[in-house]
């Protein structure tokens, strides 16, 4: 996280995917940002990998895929009130 409502995502290996694995670290991290005053409007530069993962949190793209570094995202926000699911 930098500024308190940005984050960025690493791949997961194959074996980890769809279990708590992803959903428990992205949880900490929101409830963190929340319990420190941050709005509950979450941006990540989602690897293309990454990108139905943050579907299912209740992201949504936020622009068209970027190239950065030699790296492929995609820029997606989540707007959740405090308390909401994960």
């Amino acid at each position: 996280m930098r500024d308190g409502t940005t984050s960025t995502c690493s791949s997961h290996r194959p074996s980890s995917r769809r279990t708590w694995l992803a959903r428990r670290p992205w949880h900490l991290v929101e409830s963190e940002a929340l319990e420190r005053g941050a709005p509950g409007a979450f941006t990540v530069n989602a690897g293309l990998a990454a990108v139905p993962v943050y579907r299912r949190f209740g992201f949504e793209p936020d622009g068209s895929m970027r190239v950065r570094e030699g790296v492929t995202f995609l820029p997606m926000r989540s707007h959740r009130a405090a308390g909401g699911p994960c």
